[in-house]
């Protein structure tokens, strides 16, 4: 067996230094000792130390090339090792540390694919936190407003009845339309009409008292009323007489004009925006009806929501004024005194040729007279209605004058 090569440098006389630049070698450590006697039996690659220049002294062993001795690269590698000179060595843990890195590296690589193609990462169903609406439920309560009882659901929304615990008074709340809570541009347009109608005062409009935006839901704050919709009392009722029709004729009117005062225009007036409570007839949702519709139809596209049964020809298609809402109370007129609508379908083309039966015709106890008022009020041509609701109210008094007397 021929022993393996001594692959030890021998000692090369070298020029005395001067103590500022003197050299001391370092007593080899147990790590060096190991790393020295591997290198001695020529086991390179089992030795802990790695030097790139060694490349050559394995060539060497394995019979590749000329002794390691003839290797520049492979005999400054060992000077440098036997001086304690370790600026060329790479410990194994190094390059072991460089794979994990790599490894980390491509794990952070596969995570982020998903990001970058489009494809969206799992995510963690968590439970949301109940939103301030889910408590407008019997008991529960919106900032000072205590919930007492639904009572009733519409197009606009759902109305409450409450109790104001600051001021110690019922109140009515009604929660207006998600749709419209959760888009900005609609929002702010709503807030700016309902402290316009807010600003109406008179003892024939049921007045709002606040609004409450509290950041994901909007509720508008009535005064309470203990009575019923003029929609509901003629349908238990079927029709009313003469003398009550024209007294809650009366009182809307009234309301109406003190609205086109001030520049604002209901819209959608009809027998179920009005309540009757101890014989007094108030008018609500001023503008904020129709309001809520056009927002409804202009986030979903469609065609307004309303009731066309009771909307002036001009309005269908887009245009209205005080003389719209005139229209609207002839219309609400002729079914308190006939029991029903004098158009039944709302459909325009009967509008524009007044397809209606004559009210006289409709209920006995309403004068000829009666009829050619009525006419005018519901007339497609807006020019020709009467310029405001009490002019109206007057003519229709005194085609009644003469029964009432």
């Amino acid at each position: 067996m021929v022993p393996a090569p001594n692959l030890r440098p021998q000692a090369v006389p070298t020029e005395p230094s001067t103590p500022q630049t003197a050299r001391k070698t370092p007593p080899p450590s147990p790590y060096e000792t190991a790393a020295l006697q591997k290198l001695d039996t020529g086991d390179l690659l089992a030795s802990p130390i790695y030097f790139p220049g060694m490349a050559a002294g394995r060539a060497a062993l394995a019979g590749q090339m000329s002794p390691p001795a003839e290797s520049l690269a492979g005999k400054d590698a060992l000077d440098k090792l036997r001086l304690g000179d370790y600026s060329g060595a790479e410990p194994w843990h190094a390059r072991t540390t460089a794979l994990y890195l790599a490894a980390a590296g491509l794990a952070l690589l596969l995570l982020a694919v998903p990001l970058f193609s489009g494809r969206k990462a799992p995510r963690t169903t968590t439970r949301a936190p109940m939103r301030r609406v889910d408590r407008l439920v019997p008991g529960g309560r919106v900032q000072h407003f205590q919930i007492v009882r639904q009572l009733g659901q519409g197009g606009m929304g759902v109305v409450f009845e409450g109790f104001d615990t600051h001021l110690q008074r019922k109140v009515a709340l009604k929660q207006l339309r998600a749709e419209i809570a959760a888009n900005p541009r609609e929002r702010r347009r709503f807030v700016k009409e309902a402290r316009t109608v807010a600003a109406l005062k008179h003892p024939h409009i049921i007045e709002i008292y606040s609004l409450v935006d509290d950041g994901e839901s909007l509720l508008l704050v009535f005064e309470y009323l203990d009575g019923r919709t003029l929609d509901a009392v003629i349908t238990e009722r079927g029709r009313l007489s003469p003398k009550e029709a024209l007294a809650v004729a009366g009182q809307i009117g009234k309301a109406l004009d003190c609205a086109h005062a001030a520049g604002v225009v209901h819209q959608d007036l009809k027998p179920a925006n009005v309540i009757l409570s101890e014989g007094c007839a108030k008018v609500m949702d001023f503008g904020i009806a129709r309001r809520v519709q056009e927002t409804l139809s202009t986030l979903s596209r469609a065609e307004a929501a309303g009731t066309p049964a009771y909307m002036a020809p001009e309005q269908e298609m887009g245009q209205c004024d005080a003389r719209s809402d005139v229209y609207a109370l002839g219309v609400c007129v002729y079914e308190m005194l006939a029991g029903r609508r004098p158009f039944e379908g709302g459909l325009f083309a009967q509008k524009a040729a007044m397809a209606f039966a004559p009210l006289s015709k409709a209920n006995p106890q309403v004068p000829h007279a009666a009829d050619d008022v009525l006419a005018e009020a519901l007339s497609p041509n807006p020019a020709l209605r009467p310029e405001s609701a009490q002019a109206f109210l007057s003519a229709l008094s005194r085609a009644f004058s003469q029964q009432l007397a």
